[in-house]
């Protein structure tokens, strides 16, 4: 003879709030955990992409082409390129900040600073030079990312046929009603310049590097 037996369950009123609950709050232990092993390589791989972005644009190979680098009076013009791009790349900041509202956590990427003071200050940045007038400082690289059409040395214009005491050995500036401004093709103001057109697709390459660091460790 055999007995059939019912078992019943009865879950409260707030189990699935609290089922939910703790289940989000064991994933976001695990991404605590686990995802900062992915951070260093995503800040690294997005470092590469950045340099490649901007080396590879055509107001880099024009900034350190001979006509270019002759109108901004600059000697080493690809050194200091690299130096300034190698501080971009430096201060790119990847961290993990947990619990974010509306998600379980949250991956914030700087890159570019927005004053760019971190490469405004850097050495490479001007170039120094004695004239007749005494010392100068050539703020070439304030010029490029800020300074758009405006007129940087007025009632002068720049021969590339005219060597004279050219300090580049490419072309001087000679006296002309107007005034000299930065190429237009590489002329820049704040948010749109020659690093932030270089950068302007960058996101669709930073999405599948977090995408594939993460898939790693998760």
């Amino acid at each position: 003879m055999s007995r059939g037996f019912k078992l019943s369950v009865e879950l409260g009123s707030n189990f699935r709030s609290e089922f939910a609950k703790n289940v989000t709050a064991e994933i976001s232990r695990q991404i605590v955990k686990k995802v900062p092993r992915a951070i260093e390589a995503i800040k690294a791989k997005i470092q590469q992409i950045v340099i490649v972005k901007i080396t590879s644009s055509p107001e880099y190979a024009a900034i350190v082409g001979s006509n270019v680098r002759g109108e901004l009076g600059i000697n080493e013009a690809a050194a200091r390129m690299d130096a300034i791009i190698d501080q971009w790349a430096s201060n790119i900041v990847v961290t993990l900040v947990p619990e974010n509202v509306g998600g379980l956590a949250l991956i914030k990427i700087g890159i570019i600073q927005s004053d760019y003071a971190d490469v405004l200050d850097l050495a490479e940045a001007e170039m120094s030079y004695v004239s007749r007038r005494g010392q100068k400082n050539l703020e070439w690289l304030r010029w490029l990312l800020l300074e758009g059409g405006s007129v940087i040395v007025s009632n002068y214009e720049y021969s590339g046929t005219r060597r004279g005491n050219s300090r580049t050995g490419l072309g001087i500036m000679v006296k002309r009603r107007g005034g000299w401004k930065v190429p237009a093709a590489i002329a820049g103001i704040e948010s749109d310049n020659f690093v932030t057109r270089a950068l302007s697709e960058i996101q669709d390459n930073i999405d599948i590097i977090v995408r594939q660091e993460l898939t790693k460790v998760l």
